[in-house]
């Protein structure tokens, strides 16, 4: 049975919420070469990681550290910065790392 993120009850990711992720990086290749001359910029972002309290619970269950984890916050700054920079017109269309990006283009002081 699937929950709200996706996730079976025994933990494992379902099939709906696989065809779902995996449908969205191609369309966003799609989405550029179509309507990229009207002014549209599609972006995959890839988060890595992120230090979110649902991550804590399941990196501790496994004897590990959230510490790693970028910030929610450190990722938003990124997609931020792709909506509102003409900077990011060079990364429309593409999968765009948001921890290295964000680190790059020191897009979020209070991280590292």
């Amino acid at each position: 049975m699937e929950g709200a993120t996706g996730a079976t009850r025994q933990g494992r990711v379902g099939h709906a919420y696989s065809v779902g992720k995996s449908s969205g990086h191609p369309l966003v290749g799609a989405l550029h070469a179509e309507y990229a001359d009207g002014g549209l910029r599609a972006f995959n972002v890839e988060p890595g990681f992120v230090a979110t309290e649902r991550n804590e619970i399941v990196v501790r269950d496994f004897g590990h550290d959230i510490v790693d984890g970028a910030p929610p916050a450190a990722i938003g700054a990124v997609v931020a910065w792709l909506l509102t920079s003409r900077d990011a017109d060079a990364l429309a269309g593409t999968t765009v790392d948001a921890q290295a990006t964000c680190l790059d283009r020191r897009l979020f002081g209070a991280w590292r």
